[in-house]
């Protein structure tokens, strides 16, 4: 392994970008934007998780990450092992050894029980589970195993996120995939990462359709916080149930999440950012929603994009001292899997040339 070259700062930079982003937005998580600015002014780095964090947060440490970053590094673990590309059965194996439910919320959950409960096949689990973020904050390690192969990136979704989800959840963690996979291309740009992430959608599903106007927005502001205003105006949708719950989610909090609002305002914060991952993070901690998973995702891909060197060291160091990993070896790791699956690829392509030779 050569520690200095380009593809192993993008993976070291996916995997602990999307672990700095879950932790710079995990303490202003399912506030909206102008909560955030009432209480906090303007986020600037990682946090302590304040008192009026939801969820029982409330009194962690700055750095801390939430569930999007464990059920992310199960998903590593599950790479790793198999040494390239993965199944959902693969994964399940991983979960059955590694997942502590009480670690985790409701979609991971329903997941967790239906695979060591009710025996149902790894590939099953995720169907009729809640349409939420759970796919799409933990699946970058998809993209990175698949580097520069964002098609080969969404279909292993289809895949391996079905312990998950099916339907419009498990697309937006394909559009997470695939931009991921673009991202650790020489030649990537952030409209290429956006045109990427809608490029392998199913058709006919909607997810491309409701995906392109949240970007064409993040193409036609000059500023984050423009993004910010304007994609609250027309995309964030209302609770519908919102009468039967303000006594738990008062005022001034986002009360639900759609994957698909979430991927659409992930990343196009990261095009409006201009890829750069340390203004990224920032703008994805005040804009606020579900953004621990906004975080975990635009973390992912811009560091996938501009590698870690890129991201201020002292976040790099603090998320692996208060959560007591090492993201610097999960990643040497996960570089030496992507090296045994380009080894496969050669010698699939050498196989070929012999048939062609013949």
């Amino acid at each position: 392994m050569n520690p200095d070259d380009r593809l192993f700062d993008k993976m070291y930079g996916c995997i602990v970008g999307g672990t700095i982003g879950d932790a710079i937005g995990g303490p202003t998580e399912m506030m909206h934007y102008q909560t955030i600015e009432r209480l906090y002014g303007r986020v600037t780095d990682l946090i302590d998780y304040g008192p009026a964090c939801l969820y029982g947060h409330a009194g962690w440490p700055a750095g801390h990450w939430t569930d999007d970053s464990i059920v992310k590094l199960i998903l590593c673990d599950a790479i790793i092992r198999c040494q390239g590309r993965i199944t959902a059965e693969d994964w399940g194996d991983s979960w059955r050894e590694m997942l502590n439910p009480r670690d985790v919320y409701v979609s991971p959950i329903n997941a967790y029980f239906r695979l060591m409960n009710d025996g149902i096949p790894a590939r099953d689990v995720g169907r009729g589970n809640m349409q939420a973020n759970g796919t799409a904050m933990c699946i970058a390690p998809l993209g990175a195993i698949n580097a520069c192969d964002p098609f080969q990136a969404a279909y292993d979704t289809f895949e391996v996120g079905s312990l998950l989800h099916s339907g419009l959840a498990r697309e937006a963690g394909a559009a997470v995939a695939a931009a991921v996979a673009e991202a650790f291309k020489i030649t990537a740009t952030p409209g290429s990462i956006l045109d990427a992430a809608t490029a392998y959608l199913t058709p006919r599903s909607g997810a491309a359709e409701t995906l392109e106007p949240m970007f064409a927005l993040a193409r036609s502001v000059d500023s984050p916080r423009s993004f910010t205003v304007q994609f609250y105006e027309q995309f964030v949708r209302p609770a519908p149930y919102r009468p039967l719950h303000t006594d738990l989610v008062p005022e001034g909090y986002i009360e639900t999440v759609d994957p698909l609002e979430t991927v659409g305002a992930a990343l196009g914060l990261f095009y409006v950012c201009g890829g750069d991952p340390e203004q990224t993070l920032v703008d994805t901690a005040n804009f606020g929603h579900d953004c621990d998973s906004l975080g975990s995702i635009n973390g992912a891909v811009a560091g996938a994009y501009a590698g870690a060197a890129a991201m201020p060291e002292k976040w790099r160091k603090l998320v692996d001292e208060v959560n007591n990993v090492d993201h610097r070896q999960v990643s040497v790791d996960m570089y030496r899997a992507l090296l045994n699956h380009k080894a496969h690829l050669e010698s699939q392509i050498a196989a070929l040339d012999t048939l062609l030779q013949n």
